[in-house]
């Protein structure tokens, strides 16, 4: 964007600045568009959206300060009204990364990830090698329960992240995988979806082994009723059986 750099002024400068340039009754573009970025930089954001509203009214079709409104009421929090305004810019420049950056992420701050999705998909096409957006992209579809496209994006990049990586191949079935990739890694919750993998493919023993390392890494009470709900389910199908099952001292099943 055209936001004036910080460092060419102190921030009392600048400040002194805008005090000079809104004392003026009637201010040329140059010297509003100088303010309204001034006022940008000092987190008056309300303020810059007012002369940036002015700078509008003279070129409507710009789409620096379409982008730049976007932008102030992204900082404010507005997200509904920053996507207004990088719609608009979008629709100017349909190729403005700035605006779609911004776009993308003032739909993630709203929970709509369908259409953050959307916004990064786009800047992918002209951009394909931006990590940040794939790693991005990765957890929109991770939340929408899209399994198929985070591997798909995960194939893409060098990503570091494998608790994540193991826990979408976990949710998307893919239990051998997910063993594969989560038993390199020495953690409660890598352990946790090791044992949960286990169990899923029938392999209790080890379900319940990879399940207490869980609860060695991490104490939580969680876990041990994992283990019991599985200890229980496997007494049941053994009393369907008539099968006899020998109980150690604990009380638990001897397996």
């Amino acid at each position: 964007n055209n936001f004036i750099e910080l460092d060419s002024k102190t921030m009392d400068e600048l400040s002194k600045t805008a005090d000079e340039l809104l004392e003026v009754e009637h201010l040329d573009f140059d010297n509003t568009e100088y303010l309204a970025n001034a006022l940008f930089c000092l987190g008056k954001y309300d303020e810059s959206i007012k002369q940036f509203e002015r700078l509008l009214s003279l070129k409507s079709n710009d789409k620096q300060i379409t982008t730049n409104m976007g932008i102030n009421y992204f900082k404010m929090k507005d997200y509904k009204s920053a996507i207004k305004y990088f719609t608009e810019s979008l629709e100017k420049d349909p190729n403005n990364e700035t605006a779609l950056s911004y776009n993308m992420l003032s739909y993630e701050l709203l929970n709509d990830y369908n259409n953050a999705i959307g916004c990064g998909e786009r800047i992918l096409k002209n951009n394909s090698k931006n990590t940040p957006v794939v790693n991005r992209l990765i957890d929109y579809h991770l939340e929408v329960k899209n399994y198929d496209k985070c591997l798909y994006y995960i194939n893409q990049i060098d990503y570091k992240d494998h608790y994540k990586k193991a826990l979408i191949l976990y949710e998307s079935g893919r239990y051998k995988e997910c063993i594969e990739s989560s038993v390199k890694i020495k953690t409660a919750e890598t352990y946790h979806l090791t044992g949960k993998s286990y169990y899923k493919l029938g392999n209790i023993v080890k379900a319940v082994k990879y399940l207490f390392k869980s609860y060695e890494k991490n104490p939580n009470i969680d876990i041990l009723f994992e283990i019991s709900d599985i200890y229980f389910e496997l007494l049941n199908i053994m009393k369907k059986q008539k099968t006899l099952v020998p109980v150690s001292r604990s009380g638990m099943i001897g397996l």
